[in-house]
């Protein structure tokens, strides 16, 4: 089917109005799909982790930015978060004629040709729709809250699935599926928000400051360890290339994202934001602690790192030599909630 890509620049209903200023705009907008319409309606991105925007491009480009943009999430994580559904209308093959397309089915594994996967007398898209859980019992929403009002706004890849990526809506707070190029496109038709020229400058552009539009999203570190010997060599290869791939980008301090999950329990983000002189700055936060560790839930901080120590150190990490601990400590000092509360 020929897709008009932007088709949506004839059913901009939106009305552009003057927002707040410079860094006060960008937090108002983080994690919002913004539309130029004093231009051809180009399509950006407010990133919600360092609030610059990226530009998107056409459907294709849109669907590979936004997964490069993302935060890994794990599938009892993603569960907690409730499915949206676009009505209008990128729908691709439904085996089983239940009204959700087999790629949204695979993603959230549901029986792609039964049409009530739970057998419990109501369709998959009659569940999803009303946000019950179409695999058992009850609302999708469980005991996730807090994760899921930190990751509100990001574009989200599931780490033990296929690296489906899904967009967390800040307007609803639902997830949206981002499985071809067609649904991107829905996604930025239904929630873009149109902005003026002058109002978009406000907001920094990735691409003045960094060689590249999108941040390197380097991929997930599992620190688990696996009996079967074929699965630990595959973990001991992604760990060498999540791990080298970061390193790379400190060498530079050039805009770079790591997650380290540990033993299912723990997750924690290495974000480049930037540099201070020859000094890397990363912002670092969990997005999964352990039950006793609440408390450090939508807290983040800013390390400016010691460029010697901290080559050092992410060196070891890509190397799986890492001990994560020293009394010399690669940062030269943090800066943030989770830095005042973990000195406590």
């Amino acid at each position: 089917m020929k897709i008009k890509y932007f088709s949506f620049l004839l059913v901009l209903s939106i009305i552009a109005i003057p927002l707040a200023t410079n860094a006060a705009l960008a937090d108002k907008l983080a994690g919002r799909i913004l539309l130029q319409v004093q231009q051809k309606g180009e399509a950006w991105f407010v990133h919600p982790t360092n609030l610059k925007r990226y530009y998107l491009g056409n459907p294709t480009l849109m669907l590979q930015s936004m997964q490069k943009l993302g935060v890994g999430v794990n599938n009892e994580d993603l569960k907690n978060i409730p499915i949206g559904l676009i009505e209008t209308k990128y729908q691709g093959s439904d085996s089983d004629g239940d009204g959700l397309a087999d790629d949204l089915e695979t993603a959230i594994e549901t029986d792609i040709n039964k049409a009530d996967s739970d057998g419990d007398g109501f369709d998959d898209y009659t569940e999803v729709k009303n946000g019950y859980n179409p695999l058992g019992e009850g609302k999708m929403v469980g005991s996730g809250m807090n994760l899921n009002a930190f990751l509100v706004g990001n574009i989200l890849l599931q780490v033990q699935q296929n690296g489906e990526a899904w967009y967390y809506n800040p307007l609803d707070e639902k997830r949206y599926f981002l499985g071809r190029p067609e649904q991107a496109l829905e996604i930025v038709r239904n929630f873009g928000l149109g902005i003026t020229d002058a109002d978009l400058d406000k907001i920094t552009n990735s691409q003045t400051q960094t060689e590249s539009s999108d941040i390197k999203n380097c991929g997930v570190i599992e620190l688990i360890f696996e009996e079967d010997e074929t699965k630990q060599q595959e973990l001991t290869s992604n760990w060498l290339k999540v791990g080298g791939c970061f390193l790379d980008s400190f060498k530079t301090c050039k805009e770079a994202k790591m997650q380290l999950n540990s033993f299912g329990s723990t997750e924690y983000i290495y974000d480049i934001v930037g540099s201070d002189g020859d000094k890397c700055r990363i912002k670092e936060y969990y997005t999964l602690v352990e039950p006793l560790a609440q408390d450090l839930m939508g807290k983040d901080m800013i390390c400016t790192y010691n460029q010697d120590r901290g080559l050092k150190y992410f060196e070891e990490l890509a190397n799986g030599t890492i001990s994560f601990s020293s009394s010399d400590p690669a940062y030269e000092k943090c800066e943030g909630e989770l830095a005042e509360h973990l000195q406590r």
